[in-house]
């Protein structure tokens, strides 16, 4: 995780530095190998000084490259040919939860994670779903990221999300 952090800091300060030097009346689009979103912190695992220290660095990447948008005709987006994540999913859990309000911890807090009602689409990915669905040359909605580590430590930085059906 922590060599991953540095690589992709790396690379978008390197893209940053690229963007920066582009006649402004040219519209441009930054493209990074990989999420934009720093998975490897969402959780706790990491002294606070060190996560801070690797984050912040993404993040004043991000920063630059924002300051960039707001002059002229730039965007960045990232490349991901197989994700792992379930955020989209994570809606279709709402819609099998039995209770009328969802709350895991009131509702089913008794019950072995595999035994929540939800957990019936627990093994499926985003991409199960929109491969199931999307033709080629179909792209889904547009999904805003409720990663932790987005929510809580990117600020105005917010991610988004679609998938699409490269065929």
């Amino acid at each position: 995780v922590i060599l991953g952090a540095l690589r992709a800091t790396a690379e978008l300060e390197a893209l940053a530095s690229v963007a920066e030097e582009l006649p402004e009346d040219v519209p441009a689009v930054g493209l990074i190998d990989g999420t934009l979103v720093q998975w490897g912190f969402s959780g706790q695992g990491y002294p606070s000084f060190l996560r801070d220290r690797l984050l912040g660095g993404y993040l004043r990447a991000l920063d630059r490259l924002q300051a960039l948008a707001s002059h002229r005709p730039f965007a960045i987006a990232s490349y991901i040919s197989l994700p792992r994540a379930t955020e989209a999913v994570n809606a279709l859990r709402l819609a099998v939860c039995p209770y009328p309000t969802p709350d895991c911890d009131k509702n089913c807090g008794s019950l072995d994670p595999s035994d929540r009602p939800c957990d019936t689409v627990a093994r499926v990915r985003d991409r199960d779903l929109f491969g199931s669905i999307l033709e080629p040359g179909d792209r889904s909605g547009r999904f805003d990221s409720k990663s932790s580590v987005v929510v809580e430590d990117y600020g105005p930085h917010a991610v988004s999300f679609y998938y699409i059906n490269a065929g």
